[in-house]
């Protein structure tokens, strides 16, 4: 596998995550839930952090996609942060509560260990993209946010089937 495959790899997964942030934002702006009540129901952060995990969920998300767009990638290591300490998060609370719902992108869908796994690649690719160069051309740049979206919505979907395949074995 050539690097600049690599890199376009990272790069999807990179950016589908700022599309999973931007759309868990989005839902919970339009009446979707809350993720302040459901990670206060944990009871493993402070409420005081709890009311910032949505603000913050929302910059990162836009961050990311904002920074691709101008070819400046250091806010992806902000997204690397997020992802990190989400998958730490969910494993936390895996151990310590069970399958609660997780609030990651609705306020039902239980914590699993797929979606820590979907935490930890997508930091993983956020490094990876906060350390190569952008492309430098914005037609390619652009390129990339339909086929992150795409990306995002395959992930949504494999979560939706392993929780249905969880549920009726």
């Amino acid at each position: 596998m050539t690097v600049a495959v690599l890199n376009a790899l990272c790069a999807g997964l990179a950016l589908a995550g700022a599309m999973l942030l931007l759309y868990a934002s989005l839902r919970r702006l339009t009446g979707g839930g809350s993720l302040t009540r459901t990670v206060a129901a944990h009871g493993i952060l402070p409420p005081a952090s709890a009311r910032l995990a949505e603000p913050i969920e929302l910059v990162v998300g836009l961050s990311m996609c904002v920074s691709w767009l101008a070819g400046w990638l250091p806010p992806f290591l902000a997204g690397a942060v997020w992802y990190a300490f989400l998958a730490g998060y969910l494993a936390l609370v895996l151990r310590k509560k069970g399958r609660v719902p997780c609030g990651c992108l609705d306020e039902e869908s239980p914590v699993t260990p797929a979606k820590i796994g979907r935490a930890a690649v997508i930091a993983v690719a956020c490094v990876a993209v906060a350390g190569s160069a952008p492309p430098p051309d914005l037609g390619l740049r652009l390129v990339h946010l339909p086929v992150a979206l795409f990306v995002a919505a395959l992930l949504v979907l494999l979560d939706r089937v392993l929780a249905l395949r969880e549920a009726h074995p």
